[in-house]
């Protein structure tokens, strides 16, 4: 592994959180990365596969604007879909839930990829 192209951590890839009946809530977020680098998103899985997916929503926010709106599974966080062109983010990726339901559920995420050096940046630290 090179010093700049490096995958995203291990605590960020995955991220869940319980959002209650009639509810949105973030679900994952990576941020502050630093100013040299930019995200590539190449994989993408979400659920849990029980969710009534009629009543739930997945938002995905790159740099605060909205990248997708997902009212079904495009893929579990067991076998993600895999991107062949990855999605780029500058600041942070965000994404959040819509909890349609009358029953709380668990909303999961996993946002995989790299993080890699700038071009300019290379220069700048002889890379």
């Amino acid at each position: 592994m090179s010093f700049y192209k490096v995958a995203f951590p291990a605590g960020v890839r995955y991220q869940f959180v319980t959002i209650p009946a009639g509810a949105t809530a973030t679900i994952w977020v990576f941020r502050n990365w630093g100013q040299d680098f930019r995200a590539f998103v190449d994989k993408v899985g979400f659920g849990p596969d029980a969710l009534p997916w009629n009543l739930v929503r997945f938002l995905w926010f790159h740099d605060g604007e909205l990248v997708e709106d997902y009212n079904y599974q495009i893929a579990g966080v067991r076998k993600p879909k895999q991107f062949s062109n990855p999605y780029i983010a500058r600041k942070e990726i965000v994404w959040q839930g819509i909890n349609n339901d009358v029953v709380p559920h668990v909303f999961e995420v996993l946002c995989d990829g790299k993080l890699v050096m700038l071009p300019e940046a290379k220069v700048r630290y002889r890379v």
